[in-house]
């Protein structure tokens, strides 16, 4: 996805791109043995730095939501992620994501990407 450039944006002496492309993924629900715990993420880059990058993560369990979030200020490259505690017990997990890419003098600001992660079934 891409974020470009205004046309009355200034481009000054040390300009940013004409154009900034972003992107990135959200992990399918896995168990973390080295934490005792299920655990998604989500990682997300862009070509050039955004003012700023907020991430959304919430990993559901059998009814249940554990919801996290994250801001970067200023960057191009951001990483999060939300865990559950193993029970001992076999649950069906899944994850949604959204990551907003914000950069002032840029059509497409702020930029909004969306994920879900399909069920799985883990034991631990």
């Amino acid at each position: 996805m891409t974020l470009t450039r205004k046309a009355d944006t200034p481009k000054g002496v040390n300009a940013p791109a004409d154009t900034i492309y972003c992107g990135g993924y959200l992990s399918i629900p896995y168990v973390n043995t080295l934490y005792n715990d299920v655990r998604t993420e989500i990682e997300v880059q862009c070509t050039a730095v955004v003012d700023s990058i907020d991430l959304y993560l919430n990993l559901y369990k059998d009814g249940s939501t554990t919801t996290t979030t994250k801001r970067y200020n200023p960057a191009n490259y951001g990483i999060h992620y939300s865990s559950a505690p193993c029970q001992g017990t076999t649950n069906t997990y899944f994850a949604g994501g959204t990551a907003v890419f914000t950069k002032a003098g840029y059509a497409g600001s702020p930029l909004v990407m969306n994920g879900t992660t399909p069920q799985v079934t883990l034991a631990c």
